[in-house]
């Protein structure tokens, strides 16, 4: 899966820095190694991206794909969770 860029605008740049996560933490996971899984929840992105923010904090991501290959629409995001973690190892 190739995985290049986060395209960002207005609305999904304010819901992701409403939960602490800004461009900074997004291009830290480009920079890294990401897990991805499938998203298992309805109404929300296809795939979740697991991995390493600004400072190693872990950070999950949902996102949607887009027409261009490599970029993806981030939905929302958290701090990974303990289990979200120790699946992506």
């Amino acid at each position: 899966m190739l995985i290049q860029e986060f395209e960002l605008d207005d609305a999904n740049l304010q819901h992701l820095t409403e939960r602490g996560i800004g461009p900074p933490d997004l291009d830290a996971m480009l920079g890294a190694r990401m897990t991805v899984f499938r998203n298992k929840r309805s109404g929300s992105g296809a795939y979740k991206f697991i991995g390493r923010g600004q400072g190693g904090r872990p950070l999950t991501i949902v996102v949607t794909g887009t027409s261009t290959a490599g970029r993806w629409r981030p939905i929302t995001g958290w701090e990974s969770t303990d289990a979200e973690q120790k699946a992506a190892k």
